[in-house]
């Protein structure tokens, strides 16, 4: 862009704490440099993959587009005229914790905004204002809101100057809560069906004390919970319907937390459902006289969004008497329903109803896969070769998503396989082993048997075969020297019984050897010798002629 329609901002923001942050100490949940405040209860650190926000050599955050900014060129320095420039996530700010001081409560969550005096300037969460207690956005114990800024130069058309510590700042505190000794303001009173009045009162920010009077016995009476804190702001109780009502008149106590109660428990099932938070309930009625109970809660929109939730994975959970968990018929409220009814368009809003009265969880539906069966496909492998192990996995959990299965032999891990399911659906899954010595293995797949493999040395394999061929040497050179004495006259026999060890390849039964001298082969000679002495004497004897 050139220089006539860019003007250069000059700001440099060091950021300090004020207001109202009287908070305890608490573990430190977050790594790397950073700016502590308050005892190390309120941590800054610039966002991950920004220029503009660094830490001074005082360990102070800094927020700078200037040309000063160390960490920029003179290409990205300077802000839009007669424009409004973002630069979104420049800083987190994380609350690690709060105690009873002060008014807190272990584990609140806390309202965050930011305050200043700084012309063309806005902070922003999600792009969203994040000025004045009206525009705060809730941050829980151990989490963290990463923090932007909006410059506005439409009216002033430049900008310049610093902002100094002194304009502005950062404020964390519990929501209001009621004053118990004073008439409660949040209280409020409506008519059921059969023209039973309503009260609502809330103790706390988790707390609701619905009661109704002139009941008619069998009648719906609904209540405003009034977004009562299940997980602070992000899941919320807000309406609550109590259906086939008793007679008269009769009290309900709710209280939610991100934590489970002593009474019910953490969730354990569905398989691969996790809790996000609890509900109990406290009553002065038979829960049998009551035909049931609606529930309508809500989540923050971007609460699921950046957590990667689908709404339709958010169930509503309830405890059973023998210990378990079982799941209610939850679903997501059209928006069109949501907007006729006048419920908040920023917000994901669900109903469930039960027939009984108990503690209760919001969860998150995820993948669960069990192995149903398993095999191996070899019965003997070789040490250090790769095998093969099958196995039949199943998505047994309510959401689909990717899975590993590990196959093990004795207990051990020797490879993984992955698979990718729709809930209720199933696969074959390959899992490629490998077995380092040899032995023999029970091979399992996340537990499911799949069978015996005898894994063999390949070292001992070879030596086999190496005497094998020795053998059948040596058996080659005897007959060879054999042949030898046969077509020769020259062969030794003892070279050939030295040489013939394999017994197996003798004959069964004695060859006759061509080349043999015996008696009867001497005889013979000398009866041939006496032949030729006579000969030549009679020869001697005769005239010549």
């Amino acid at each position: 862009m050139t220089s006539h329609t860019r003007r250069t901002i000059l700001l440099a923001v060091v950021l300090v704490l004020a207001g109202s942050l009287a908070l305890a100490t608490a573990a430190s949940v977050v790594d790397g440099p950073a700016d502590t405040l308050a005892d190390d209860r309120v941590v800054v650190q610039p966002a991950a993959g920004t220029d503009y926000a660094y830490l001074n050599d005082d360990d102070e955050i800094v927020v700078d587009i200037s040309a000063t900014n160390p960490n920029l060129d003179g290409e990205r320095v300077g802000v839009n005229t007669n424009a409004v420039t973002r630069f979104d996530g420049l800083f987190t700010v994380t609350y690690t914790g709060t105690t009873a001081d002060e008014g807190f409560v272990e584990g609140d969550a806390m309202d965050l905004w930011i305050d200043h005096d700084v012309d063309h300037l806005t902070f922003t969460v999600d792009g969203e204002p994040v000025e004045g207690r009206d525009d705060s956005v809730t941050v829980l114990p151990e989490r963290s809101v990463t923090v932007g800024i909006a410059v506005d130069t439409t009216d002033s058309g430049s900008v310049s100057g610093t902002v100094h510590e002194d304009d502005f700042g950062i404020h964390l505190a519990t929501p209001p809560i009621p004053d118990e000794d004073e008439p409660d303001t949040s209280s409020a009173s409506s008519a059921g069906s059969g023209g039973a009045s309503t009260t609502v009162t809330a103790p706390a920010v988790d707390e609701r004390r619905f009661t109704a009077r002139d009941v008619t016995s069998g009648e719906s009476v609904p209540f405003d919970a009034g977004g009562m804190h299940l997980e602070g702001a992000n899941l919320t109780l807000d309406r609550m319907t109590v259906t086939g009502a008793p007679g008269g008149a009769f009290a309900l106590d709710a209280a939610g937390s991100p934590d489970p109660f002593d009474r019910a428990g953490s969730v354990d099932a569905p398989p691969g459902a996790v809790a996000a938070a609890y509900m109990a309930l406290a009553y002065d009625f038979d829960p049998d006289g009551v035909d049931g109970l609606t529930v309508g809660f809500s989540a923050d929109a971007r609460y699921l969004a950046d957590r990667g939730i689908d709404p339709d994975a958010v169930t509503l959970l309830r405890a059973t008497d023998d210990g378990g968990w079982e799941e209610l018929d939850a679903s997501v409220v059209a928006p069109a329903d949501a907007a006729a009814r006048g419920l908040p368009d920023d917000r994901v809003h669900f109903e469930a109803t039960t027939e009984d009265l108990s503690v209760f969880a919001v969860a998150v539906h995820g993948p669960a896969f069990d192995v149903t069966a398993a095999s191996t496909a070899d019965d003997e492998v070789d040490a250090g070769a790769e095998a093969t192990v099958h196995a039949t996995v199943e998505n047994v959990g309510g959401a689909a998503g990717n899975g590993t299965v590990t196959a093990t032999a004795d207990g051990d891990a020797i490879g993984t396989g992955e698979a990718s399911l729709a809930p209720g659906a199933s696969t074959e899954a390959s899992v490629p082993v490998t077995f380092d010595a040899p032995g023999e293995y029970t091979v399992a797949v996340d537990g499911t048997p799949a069978g015996t493999v005898t894994v063999l040395d390949p070292a001992a394999d070879s030596a086999v075969d190496g005497d094998d061929g020795a053998d059948d040497g040596t058996d080659d050179a005897a007959a060879s020297i054999g042949d030898g004495g046969a077509d020769g006259g020259d062969g030794d026999g003892g070279a050939v019984e030295d040489g013939a060890t394999d017994e197996a390849a003798l004959p069964a039964d004695p060859v006759a050897e061509p080349g043999g001298f015996g008696l009867a082969e001497l005889g013979g000679l000398l009866a041939l010798l006496l032949v030729v002495v006579a000969s030549i004497a009679l020869a001697r004897r005769a005239p010549w002629p």
